[in-house]
């Protein structure tokens, strides 16, 4: 099953308690597959509507992650992403990108200049 970001977002901010029962119901007695859109849009949410700090989101979403039902195609894509967003100020989309040459030795060509400076650490 694919849930939206807004279900997520209800499981871990548990901030409306009828939506947030309902998807922690859902979220835990179901298989749960997570794109990584998905991914993208929750943390994007969190970081711009909500004001969480990287750490804070970068701990919420590692601990869904780890749910057991929740699967994630290259799971160490994401959490390297994650690693690298919570300690840089890229946004997730290139932190993924940043992942995709470190865990899968891919080639990635950019004119944006920080993206760039990271992608040369790697």
């Amino acid at each position: 099953m694919i849930i939206d970001a807004n279900v997520i977002l209800r499981y871990i901010r548990d901030d409306i308690p009828e939506q947030a029962a309902i998807a922690e119901t859902i979220i835990l007695n179901n298989k749960i597959s997570l794109p990584y859109e998905v991914l993208t849009e929750v943390i994007y949410v969190l970081e711009t509507v909500y004001n969480y700090s990287r750490t804070d989101i970068y701990n919420a979403i590692f601990e869904f992650i780890n749910l057991t039902n929740v699967f994630i195609p290259q799971k160490n894509i994401v959490v390297y992403s994650l690693e690298i967003y919570r300690n840089s100020k890229l946004d997730i989309v290139d932190c993924i990108l940043c992942a995709y040459k470190k865990k899968n030795n891919e080639d990635i060509f950019t004119f944006d200049k920080d993206l760039n400076k990271m992608l040369s650490k790697i």
